[in-house]
């Protein structure tokens, strides 16, 4: 087997949570190397934590792996540790090529300066020499589809013309390996296809990823391998579907708890009618904790109104933090046409999904009561749930009810 392009090894980063305090210890910890005093252990002072501990893994070129977690898991500190931004505590980091991350689209970027002049800037601070930038000026500004702009103010840009400049820029470098960081989430549909088809090209030659995502599809798609973290942690590692799989069974196991409404959602206060309880019941009306793939169940919202009313929708969205920021299901009666009338004092309102398509896995739902016209009865929001597994749904990001049949033409 080849030399590994990227190694880390048994890699630790502690932080601290208290500004002052860290300061303080930094100030220590600089005299410290100053009179050459023995590295202190990783034993931790008051206020610090590990963001990363004993990480190890190596990626090999042209090999693409995925590093899979919560917010918070120490994904990014682990990248920018990769990078250069920060040292280890402990461990050892070794890059046998040449590195370049895309972790902050438009890094140096100034507003005052034209897209022209920003170009240089950026690219100064990806580590690209001015006789590179020159010699791919022409491609750059070809890819950022800026060449009527180029030489306006970069504070006259649009959200979308800076990260596709930005974009346009980091994609010129041909490092040996690559870290990109959750900027393939931007910009609209057209251009991540573009951006996706340049890190394609990239592969073709060679290099090596490190992928940070929230987007399962994606990191099935472009990877190979995958890292799974937790609180610091490595908990899993092999081939991205089997990482992909204990990061969702983790997911499922610490949150499968019955869906508790005063202790999962944020409510909004002073609305019409009261938002009591939400809860899933199965196909013969009991109560179940999660509903599960393929299974037909009910999603209940048990509520309260002063008085009848007629014409109440139920709106229901949901998303998977393994699904970007997109919604993952978004229903309302109103628009199917089937508002309801609920009585005065306690009713259960229940949107039946016959059966259940979304995949195993954590969610989170927002739901509200609304009256024609655009009158909201009450609100809740970050209501947490997990879908269990049932029924087998393969690579698909949803479940599809179905049957087989071969017919004689």
């Amino acid at each position: 087997m080849s030399q590994p392009i990227l190694s880390v090894r048994n890699v630790r980063k502690r932080f601290c949570r208290n500004l002052k305090r860290s300061l303080w210890y930094g100030i220590s910890d600089i005299a410290g190397d100053l009179i050459g005093r023995p590295q202190q252990d990783l034993t931790l002072r008051r206020d610090e934590f590990l963001a990363v501990d004993d990480v190890s893994f190596d990626v090999y070129p042209g090999e693409s792996v995925a590093l899979i977690g919560r917010n918070g898991a120490g994904k990014s500190t682990l990248l920018k540790m990769v990078n250069g931004l920060f040292l280890p505590d402990a461990g050892e980091i070794q890059v046998n090529g040449r590195l370049a991350a895309l972790i902050e689209l438009g890094a140096g970027f100034n507003p005052v300066l034209s897209g022209r002049e920003n170009i240089y800037v950026n690219a100064a601070v990806l580590g690209m020499t001015r006789r590179e930038v020159d010699r791919r000026l022409e491609a750059i500004v070809e890819f950022a589809e800026l060449s009527s702009f180029i030489d306006m103010p970069l504070k006259n840009y649009s959200s979308g013309m800076r990260v596709r400049l930005g974009f346009a820029v980091a994609s010129q470098l041909e490092p040996d390996i690559l870290l990109i960081d959750e900027v393939l989430a931007v910009g609209d549909a057209a251009f991540r296809a573009k951006c996706y088809r340049r890190l394609s090209e990239l592969m073709e030659k060679g290099t090596a990823f490190v992928l940070v995502s929230h987007s399962h599809h994606t990191l099935l798609t472009v990877c190979q391998k995958g890292v799974a973290m937790e609180r610091g942690r490595m908990f899993a590692s092999g081939p991205v579907r089997e990482t992909l799989e204990s990061y969702e069974s983790r997911l499922n196991a610490s949150g499968s708890e019955t869906i508790s409404l005063p202790a999962h959602r944020q409510a909004v206060d002073g609305m019409p009618c009261q938002i009591l309880d939400v809860f899933f019941r199965d196909e013969k009306g009991r109560v179940v904790e999660t509903p599960s793939t393929g299974n037909c169940a009910s999603f209940c919202v048990l509520a309260r109104s002063p008085e009848p009313m007629d014409d109440v929708s139920l709106d229901v969205v949901i998303r998977s933090p393994g699904h970007g920021v997109a919604n993952v299901l978004s229903v309302t009666a109103g628009q199917d046409e089937q508002r309801r009338s609920i009585p005065e004092g306690t009713f259960e309102y229940r949107l039946a999904l016959n059966p259940v398509c979304l995949p195993p896995g954590q969610y989170t739902a927002k739901i509200s009561l609304n009256r024609k016209p655009l009158h909201t009865l009450a609100i809740a929001e970050a209501i947490s749930f997990n879908v269990s597994t049932g029924h087998p749904f393969g690579d698909s990001l949803f479940f599809n009810a179905r049957d087989w049949e071969v017919v004689a033409a």
